[in-house]
């Protein structure tokens, strides 16, 4: 089950953005014995188990629009849950029309998760997603 929350606090002129994914317990236990709770860590590298190939492309992506927005970005662990939250600076409150299909960018170059996520686009994910950078 995955979560996605968007927030927009006014009064702190800040945008919340958290995913929250639900875990195998057993395997998660063994995520945060390995990295601990607090996981930001491994947006800025690659962590032990992933792919040589990769370059955490993602992870820094997300850390570097974070940090241009004034904001940060974090990944936690807990038991039953994984959490990517972005908080940046918003000054400006706009209302821009929503559509209920869940479109997806996903950003990555190691071929394993690229192939995952091209397996993840259907329903409920709608097929306008896409896998970045466009390596073909």
């Amino acid at each position: 089950q995955i979560r996605i929350i968007v927030l927009y606090h006014e009064d702190k002129q800040r945008l919340v953005v958290q995913v929250t994914n639900s875990v195998d317990p057993v395997q998660q236990q063994q995520r945060i014995q390995m990295h601990g709770e607090h996981a930001t860590q491994l947006l800025q590298r690659r962590s032990d188990g992933s792919s040589a190939l990769s370059s955490n492309i993602g992870g820094k992506a997300l850390l570097g629009a974070a940090a241009l927005l004034d904001g940060q970005c974090t990944l936690r662990f807990t038991p039953t849950a994984t959490i990517l939250r972005m908080e940046v600076h918003a000054p400006q409150q706009e209302s821009i029309p929503m559509s209920k299909a869940l479109i997806i960018y996903f950003l990555d170059d190691e071929a394993t998760m690229r192939r995952r996520y091209k397996a993840w686009i259907s329903s409920p994910i709608d097929p306008a997603s896409k896998v970045f950078p466009d390596l073909n």
